[in-house]
């Protein structure tokens, strides 16, 4: 899950695929609403990460996660904890040992 550094490195082995193309499309647009959000609610990033975190689904937590820590990365921000996106398990919710 990386930022535009990675999708350069990525095209310089290879031509981006359509759906690289599209998630970091959908990185850039939600930074945006993002920042229009922040705005709205005329406050600083970090005043209402924790509130923005809550008004939004997990799509968008993960989707923003890059943008955010790219902020904190260039020390656009101050250090804030992000929670880390749930693990995905292949396969739906495993079964308990015994009903295996």
């Amino acid at each position: 899950m990386g930022g535009p550094a990675e999708a350069r490195t990525r095209t310089d082995l290879r031509p981006l695929t359509p759906s690289i193309h599209k998630y970091a499309a959908d990185q850039v647009k939600r930074a945006a609403s993002f920042l229009e959000w922040l705005a709205d609610h005329d406050q600083t990033l970090a005043t209402v990460i924790d509130l923005w975190h809550v008004e939004h689904n997990q799509h968008d937590r993960n989707t923003i996660r890059p943008f955010l820590m790219w902020r904190q990365t260039t020390k656009l921000t101050r250090r804030f904890r992000l929670s880390s996106p749930p693990t995905r398990r292949a396969g739906g919710p495993t079964l308990p040992e015994r009903a295996r």
